[in-house]
C-alpha cells in the first residue's frame, strides 16, 4: 500500500498516508454533504481575523478538499489523531478501492509536513516518502 491509495474499511473511505511499526496514519474521506459543512465551517472561521488566528492548531481544520474524480468536492480529513489501534495491523485495510490523482496527493502531503499541529510521527513519515 502507497500514500494516497482509498482503502474502504467498516463503511468509510480511508487514504492511506503511511505506517510505522506503532501506527498506520489514515484521512478519513467523508461524503460530500459532511464535506461541505467542515468547509462552510472553515471558511466562516477563517474569514473572521481573531477566530482564524485561533484555529490554525485546531484539528477540526486539518482537511483537503479533493478533486479525484470519484471524490470530487469531498475532503481527506488527516487530523484525527490518539485512537487505539492496538487490534489493527495494515492487512486489515488491504482492500485498495483506488487512488487519489496527482494533484490531490502533493496537496495532502505539502498539508501534512506544513501543518504544525500534524503529529510528529506523521509528518516524519510522509516527509520520507520517495
Amino acid at each position: 500500500m502507497t500514500f494516497g491509495d482509498i482503502v474502504r474499511y467498516n463503511g468509510r473511505n480511508l487514504v492511506f498516508l503511511a505506517a510505522t511499526s506503532e501506527i498506520i496514519y489514515f484521512a478519513i474521506v467523508f461524503d460530500a454533504d459532511a464535506s461541505k459543512q467542515f468547509i462552510v465551517t472553515r471558511e466562516r472561521t477563517y474569514k473572521s481575523t481573531p477566530r482564524a488566528e485561533k484555529a490554525a492548531g485546531v484539528p477540526l481544520y486539518c482537511f483537503v478538499v479533493l478533486s479525484t474524480d470519484e471524490f470530487k468536492n469531498c475532503i481527506a480529513h488527516y487530523g484525527f489523531r490518539n485512537q487505539d489501534q492496538s487490534a489493527y495491523d495494515l492487512s486489515d485495510f488491504m482492500d485498495v478501492i483506488g487512488e487519489l490523482n496527482e494533484s490531490d496527493k502533493k496537496a495532502l502531503r505539502d498539508e501534512i509536513v506544513s501543518d504544525g499541529i500534524v503529529p510528529g510521527g506523521l509528518r516524519e513519515a510522509v516527509e520520507n516518502l520517495d
